[in-house]
């Protein structure tokens, strides 16, 4: 099986056997800059063409969308109708912009959300039927899966290159999540602080994944003025180990996805 982390500036990809649930091979690429919604499948094409991954057949293929334009609904208030007006006060539509949404039952949450469309378009002829999630999808569940039973607030900081994903988690209801742009170290710090004041936060263990590990500069950072924090690691859905990464949360997403996908 076949699990993709898909950004406008890079792309990862993990092949795995599903039967036993265990990472064979995990590749990253980045592309040079930022590329326009429009000319990503292109590239991602190119960089599946020359690994080979498009020469191979695959049961089962997963997508993990990363951007910011999403947005999550009380699943009892959803209106698949009125999909626009969920997003249109906070991302910058365009009329041609498709819409779609994935439904979490178990969370009683939709989240609404553009994909990439030229991508799924090029993946549906590369391989067929294939599922995919957006990327706050994709963290909600893991974050509910490990928090589940806490009656206390549950917070992670999901970072990755220019994009962080932050959610506040109580009682089994998300209570807030936001995703917003960086570009130093302390852009992440000032948004944290501004989440944990606004939510009371300052006692709770705030959980970190994605490009961030202990003693780097954010994490240095961080420590001296939110102590309380925890390295989020992947779930055991499935299993990495002879992967032998130095830092799997860097590839949360991606490792998670599948579990989405089951």
């Amino acid at each position: 099986a076949l699990s993709m982390l898909i950004h406008q500036d890079r792309l990862s990809f993990v092949i795995y056997n599903p039967a036993k649930k265990e990472a064979n091979d995990l590749k990253h690429h980045n592309f040079e800059n930022e590329l326009p919604a429009d000319q990503l499948h292109e590239a991602i094409k190119n960089k599946l063409l020359e690994a080979g991954v498009l020469d191979q057949h695959f049961s089962k293929v997963s997508v993990c969308v990363s951007n910011s334009l999403s947005a999550f609904v009380p699943d009892a208030m959803f209106d698949g109708k009125q999909m626009e007006s969920y997003l249109k006060h906070h991302v910058d539509l365009r009329p041609t912009d498709f819409i779609t949404h994935d439904r979490l039952d178990t969370l009683n949450k939709v989240n609404v959300y553009v994909p990439f469309v030229n991508v799924n378009n090029m993946l549906l002829d590369a391989f067929g039927r294939f599922s995919y999630f957006h990327a706050s999808s994709v963290l909600l569940s893991a974050m509910a899966t490990k928090h589940k039973k806490t009656e206390k607030h549950s917070w992670v900081l999901h970072v990755e290159t220019g994009l962080a994903y932050c959610m506040v988690y109580k009682k089994g209801n998300l209570i807030f999540y936001n995703a917003f742009s960086w570009t130093n170290e302390e852009d992440l710090l000032y948004y944290t602080l501004a989440v944990r004041k606004s939510h009371k936060l300052s006692k709770s263990t705030l959980w970190v994944s994605g490009k961030t590990s202990p003693d780097d500069a954010f994490q240095k950072l961080l420590f001296n003025y939110h102590g309380n924090t925890e390295i989020m690691q992947p779930n055991t859905n499935l299993n990495y180990k002879n992967l032998n990464l130095l830092h799997p949360q860097h590839h949360f997403l991606l490792l998670e996805t599948p579990a989405c996908a089951s």
